[in-house]
């Protein structure tokens, strides 16, 4: 019984999905307060914040979208040296001065297969304060696998560059593949590569254009993990401030080979079992086919900063980012909950265990019941054989005779002939009885004696 309880405890933790046992529900609460207490950084470029996030590996490299850079020359792959970019990090603290480094044109690695057309492998590593030898970890996230409460963040800084504005922050969105597909083909054949979505918020270029938030943040194995960078966008319409986008998130994880081979250091992740490093588990590298291009006529494809690409179109907010009160098309509200994704697994979380509990209560209940039943149908020879002594016992008590004469033979495997056996039985126990005893005997016998 025990080893029947033990095997389904066990497969109830093995079998049952991540977010029943990882602590996600309830752990903590993900909204704009708590992402604003989150270690990150934007890029700033000839000393203008862009709506670019750097993806953070540690505190002194990151990863960025490559069309955030300026680029020279045919191919469109030339880095512009004569633009300068400094990492502006974020210590968790709203209202506080960036912390501020210089990133060298040397220290800027473009992923060699970055295609400015498509922007297919659009990522870049970025290192700055290379000398450091601060400890802190921070993690990138695999794929979609055992993630919970993806959550859009876009970080800015007052108009001064000084300080820090308080994260704004985006509730989680469902992945719309049908319209990604259709609009862009790279994603069509790779859809597992990138994450994509119509969450915008209203704020860079005024309040009648949309902006695609810089990062996915998630939760994986107890962390809050980076998930992916802001690729581009596909606008169904010419006009910048068209309400109608389909955005492209491409996953970080994808790119971790990339960044050990040109860091020349180990990098840490996480997955959906635990948390590990590129030493110890080799991430898989990022591999796209690239198809002819998606037919764009009537819309455009767009990417990079959209301080620079909406600045002209309306009246540009000059001082800090507001906090958007809505999302567009159709979105919830950035103070809402996270949404059905989340109960659930909130209900999944509930009714395994309890179900489980169940299953094992009946299991406990049936295998007492089967005991019982075959105890009573089986045959127990032991028992007979006991009964058959008492029986003996009693018959010593009234007449006086040797308890051995009256037990049946022993019971023998090979005796299997029930009527056999009850004859011996019968034959042991009519022997064992004495004669009559005759009084006037037992006088005369006295007599003599005497």
């Amino acid at each position: 019984m025990r080893r029947i309880v033990l095997f389904v405890l066990l497969f109830v933790l093995v079998f049952q999905p991540a977010s029943c046992y990882r602590k996600i529900i309830g752990r903590r609460a993900l909204d704009e307060n708590f992402f604003s207490g989150l270690w990150g950084a934007i890029l700033v470029k000839d000393g203008e914040q862009t709506t670019c996030e750097i993806g953070l590996i540690g505190l002194s490299a990151g990863m960025v979208p490559a069309n955030c850079l300026d680029f020279t020359g045919s191919s469109g792959n030339n880095l512009n040296a004569d633009t300068s970019y400094k990492a502006y990090l974020y210590d968790g603290q709203v209202g506080s001065e960036p912390v501020v480094y210089t990133i060298e044109q040397s220290d800027i690695h473009v992923h060699p297969m970055y295609n400015s057309s498509n922007f297919a492998y659009n990522m870049a590593i970025l290192e700055f304060n290379k000398n450091s030898q601060d400890t802190t970890k921070t993690y990138v996230g695999s794929t979609v696998a055992y993630v919970a409460n993806k959550s859009y963040t876009q970080r800015s800084l007052g108009s001064d560059l000084k300080h820090w504005n308080a994260t704004l922050f985006g509730q989680e969105r469902d992945d719309l593949h049908d319209v990604c597909a259709e609009n862009d083909s790279t994603y069509a054949i790779s859809a597992t590569r990138f994450y994509c979505n119509n969450a915008t918020f209203s704020s860079v270029g005024g309040d009648t254009c949309a902006t695609p938030y810089s990062a996915v943040y998630a939760e994986q194995y107890d962390e809050l993990v980076l998930l992916a960078l802001y690729s581009h966008s596909v606008i169904l319409g010419t006009d910048m401030c068209s309400d109608q986008w389909v955005n492209y998130y491409v996953y970080t994880y994808y790119f971790i080979e990339y960044a050990v081979e040109v860091l020349n250091r180990s990098i840490d992740y996480t997955t959906g079992i635990k948390i590990t490093n590129s030493t110890a588990d080799p991430p898989s590298p990022l591999s796209l086919s690239q198809p002819a291009d998606a037919d764009l006529t009537g819309k455009m494809r767009v990417g990079g900063n959209f301080y620079a690409k909406q600045s002209g179109v309306t009246s540009t907010t000059t001082d800090d980012i507001s906090r958007p009160t809505t999302e567009s098309n159709g979105g919830s509200s950035s103070d809402g909950s996270s949404g059905s994704d989340k109960t659930q697994k909130i209900v999944i979380g509930i009714v395994v265990p309890v179900a489980a509990i169940i299953m094992i209560v009946c299991v406990a209940v049936l295998h007492r019941l089967w005991k019982r039943r075959r105890a009573n149908r089986t045959w127990q020879p032991r028992a007979e054989e006991l009964h058959m002594h008492d029986i003996a016992n009693d018959l010593v008590v009234e007449h006086a005779i040797q308890p051995s004469s009256l037990l049946p033979p022993p019971y023998s495997a090979s005796s299997n002939n029930a009527a056999n056996l009850a004859d011996q039985n019968a034959e042991s126990l009519t022997n064992a009885v004495p004669d009559p005893v005759d009084p006037d005997d037992v006088i005369k016998q006295s007599e003599k004696k005497a």
